[in-house]
């Protein structure tokens, strides 16, 4: 067999090798642990003066995040780039509510706020007029009382009745209720 052979099937070999599997009990490696304490720094940072390029800085190195949440509702009706504006809205809302005092991780604060942010977005975007949220909100919780008082009364309950237990005046529950009344 010639050298230039031996080595041919030594490299088929190493390739046909499995992958190294990344064990989680294992330490972060020494880059990942310089990357989490400088965003730990960073988080610090803008918790003391919150300075809008810190916060910037924060935005830039959490962005991967955010398209990553977004890119799973991809593929429907809705642009991937109004998705990817929505969730960095979403990381924005984290950043500044984000208390690093607390002992979480950033991403395990920031994913289900940016999530939350998305679905949102899509339950404003799923009524056929644009609503308020407001009245979005507003519907929902009287469709509850409706359910709930119908439950307890044994009967539909009254427009006042709704009004009091949801703490609405009787105009704003009265044309949202006509169908359930």
């Amino acid at each position: 067999m010639s050298p230039s052979a031996s080595c041919a099937i030594a490299t088929t070999k190493t390739m046909d090798e499995p992958a190294a599997t990344h064990d989680s009990s294992e330490q972060p490696s020494p880059g990942a642990e310089e990357q989490l304490s400088g965003e730990r720094a960073l988080l610090r940072r803008y918790g003391k003066d919150r300075s809008p390029v810190v916060r910037e800085e924060l935005v830039d190195r959490f962005m991967p995040l955010a398209r990553r949440l977004a890119s799973r509702y991809a593929g429907g009706a809705e642009p991937y780039d109004d998705l990817v504006q929505v969730a960095s809205g979403g990381l924005v809302k984290a950043i500044d509510r984000f208390d690093l005092e607390r002992g979480v991780e950033f991403s395990t604060y920031a994913t289900p706020t940016i999530v939350g942010e998305l679905k949102r977005y899509f339950r404003d975007k799923g009524w056929a007029i644009r609503v308020p949220r407001r009245l979005q909100e507003l519907s929902l919780r009287l469709n509850k009382v409706v359910a709930t008082l119908t439950q307890q009364l044994g009967r539909s309950p009254t427009v006042g009745e709704i009004a009091r237990v949801a703490a609405e005046s009787t105009a704003m529950v009265a044309p949202r209720c006509c169908m359930t009344c």
